[in-house]
C-alpha cells in the first residue's frame, strides 16, 4: 500500500513540476511578446522623433542663411546710400 502512495505522491509531484514550468513558459512567451511590442513602438516614436530633430535643423539651417543673407545684403556697399 506505501509502494502506491509513493507512486501517487511521486506522480503528483512531477505533474506540479511539469504543470509550474509549462505557466513558466507561457508567462515568459507572453512577457517576450509584450517586450516585442514595446520595442516595437519605442523604435517607431524613437523614428518620428529623429524626424522631428532632422526637419528642425533645417529650418534652424535656413533661418541661419536667411539671416546671413539679410546681413550680407545691409552690408553691401551697393545698398548704401550715404
Amino acid at each position: 500500500m506505501d509502494d502506491i502512495y509513493k507512486i501517487i505522491g511521486t506522480f503528483l509531484v512531477l505533474f506540479g513540476i511539469v504543470y509550474f514550468l509549462w505557466r513558466l513558459r507561457n508567462e515568459c512567451r507572453k512577457i517576450n511578446e509584450n517586450a516585442a511590442q514595446q520595442i516595437k513602438k519605442l523604435q517607431a516614436w524613437h523614428n518620428q522623433q529623429k524626424e522631428i530633430l532632422e526637419n528642425e535643423k533645417m529650418e534652424s539651417k535656413e533661418m541661419i542663411a536667411y539671416i546671413k543673407n539679410k546681413i550680407n545684403d545691409r552690408e553691401s556697399p551697393n545698398n548704401n546710400s550715404s
